[in-house]
């Protein structure tokens, strides 16, 4: 979605040279689109769900991400499909470091039982947790989250091993 596209005007639409013909053209292009996936998003704090509820109706997207206060030990995904996970769990600010590499590897397990045939994205800065996850990544960049230098990973789980691929 364009930056903006809700807006119900813009100071360029003032200008002598503006082409308000041209302008509904790009707006017509951008809001064509057809996006037929699911978005959904969770968190076991109740906070910040309701943050992200208040941002996606701010942004006219209620209609297009579902949200709900849960752990991701308990969703069950669809699995008669692919499909794709990004996360971003803690990096070591709120969790001793025993507890959070703990969690990672708890996490890694729950994508590799419950997740087959998903691409699982991980942003994080905590290089140390990531080595407990207890996969190998199939993708890694390199991203800032503010001033923090982060590793965004991307993990391709399927069932079986890789030779049967």
């Amino acid at each position: 979605i364009p930056p903006g596209i809700y807006r119900k005007s813009f100071a360029f639409e003032n200008w002598p040279d503006f082409d308000n013909e041209l302008w509904q053209k790009v707006c017509d292009e951008e809001t064509k689109g057809n996006f037929n996936h699911k978005i959904i998003g969770s968190d076991i704090s109740d906070i910040a769900i309701r943050i992200a509820t208040e941002n996606i109706k701010n942004a006219s997207l209620h209609r297009k991400i579902e949200l709900s206060v849960s752990s991701i030990e308990d969703y069950k995904p669809d699995t008669k499909k692919p499909g794709m996970v990004i996360t971003n769990p803690p990096y070591g600010e709120r969790l001793k470091e025993k507890d959070l590499e703990g969690f990672y590897k708890k996490l890694g397990d729950t994508f590799k039982t419950a997740y087959p045939d998903y691409n699982i994205w991980i942003l994080s800065s905590n290089v140390s947790a990531l080595k407990s996850f207890g996969l190998h990544p199939s993708e890694k960049l390199t991203l800032y989250n503010g001033p923090i230098e982060c590793k965004f990973l991307k993990y391709s789980i399927y069932k079986g091993s890789k030779k049967q691929k």
